[in-house]
């Protein structure tokens, strides 16, 4: 079966590359010619330009660190194109016109996952995201998200509601009550393609190198360096060097920043990791996969991803405030081996939702 799949894929963000590439892969597992529908979105590829530039405060502030850090930038957006090129199977770079006046057939369409439904993001319902373009004899979706959107919007609701009547079934990545009221269609919850595959598997598939040398992992959206002072409080206890991937406000003597980090050393730096400390939804979900002593910091935004991924895990007690001061007591105690059977349990049901897709 020829597969396509649209998702973001093509920017410089660790957790949209490493799940588009983990729900390809998933696809070829399953026997299928898979192709990851190569759509120019100026929203998600300016992440690959080295300089950033708008007329606005954020633009310009993008501007100033992009040129203060222009060579590891430059040495980041070289690594996230050889991923590009040695892991993706992609169709033709087109925009949306080309898209919609090209004759592109698929078996089946995946809107895939990542936040491609939230509207907030920039501001409009993308359609292209609903695969309303080229032919399909099939579309489904796995863990589509609308991230924080709250379904407060007439305008947005409607557009969302007449875009999913095509679909044959729908799932969604996070609580899916809402939509399913909204579309009066049976919505399926689904877990994030990043744990589709094993531990092994994106050893394996990443030709990921061993390193025995024990360290605590940082990775953080924002407030980083709350979240590296909470890195502090492991550290200390168990006298490991911190390793950040990133940048950070303060200068900190005790802390490594890898600023170059490519979609494949942003997984070994988690594979290889005693412990990590981390805000991002994808930093929680690589830690439980990859089964290590972890906490996920409250983000200060948009906390409900990761909640909802430690609650079906059963690591809720993981997740902790950017205010706390001192070393939690129970993190030795914590469940991480046993969500092994929770997460198998877990990655076989979306299995079964993508064997069952048509």
């Amino acid at each position: 079966m020829k597969v396509g799949i649209i998702t973001f894929h093509n920017g410089s963000n660790y957790g949209a590359v490493l799940q588009s590439f983990a729900l390809q892969e998933a696809e070829k597992k399953l026997g299928n010619e898979v192709f990851l529908i190569n759509y120019d979105n100026r929203f998600i590829s300016k992440g690959l330009d080295r300089v950033r530039f708008g007329f606005s405060i954020l633009g310009l502030y993008s501007c100033f660190i992009d040129l203060l850090n222009y060579k590891s930038n430059r040495r980041k957006i070289e690594k996230f194109k050889e991923f590009f090129r040695n892991y993706y199977s992609l169709t033709h770079l087109m925009n949306t016109d080309a898209l919609k006046t090209t004759n592109i057939y698929f078996d089946l369409g995946i809107s895939g996952s990542d936040q491609i439904w939230n509207p907030l993001l920039n501001k409009k319902v993308d359609d292209i995201y609903y695969l309303n373009f080229g032919k399909f004899r099939y579309k489904i979706s796995y863990a589509s998200s609308l991230g924080n959107y709250k379904f407060d919007s007439e305008s947005f609701n409607d557009l969302i509601k007449r875009n999913l009547q095509s679909y044959l079934k729908i799932s969604t990545r996070e609580n899916s009550a809402k939509l399913e009221r909204l579309i009066g269609k049976k919505v399926f919850n689904v877990c994030d393609p990043t744990l589709l595959l094993s531990k092994e598997e994106w050893a394996n598939r990443l030709g990921i190198n061993e390193n025995i040398s024990p360290y605590i992992l940082v990775y953080s959206l924002t407030d980083s360096d709350n979240v590296i002072k909470i890195a502090h409080l492991i550290a200390k206890k168990k006298n490991l060097k911190i390793i950040n991937i990133g940048k950070t406000i303060y200068h900190y003597n005790d802390v490594r920043c890898v600023l170059d980090a490519g979609p494949k050393e942003f997984v070994e730096l988690f594979y290889n990791a005693s412990y990590v400390v981390t805000n991002s939804f994808h930093g929680t979900a690589f830690s439980i996969n990859f089964k290590k002593q972890f906490l996920s910091v409250k983000h200060p935004k948009s906390p409900e991803r990761a909640e909802h991924i430690l609650s079906v895990t059963g690591l809720l007690s993981r997740l902790v405030s950017p205010q706390i001061i001192e070393f939690p007591n129970d993190m030795e105690e914590g469940l991480i081996n046993d969500t092994t059977k929770t997460l198998e349990k877990i990655r076989a049901e979306s299995y079964q939702f993508l064997k069952e897709g048509i």
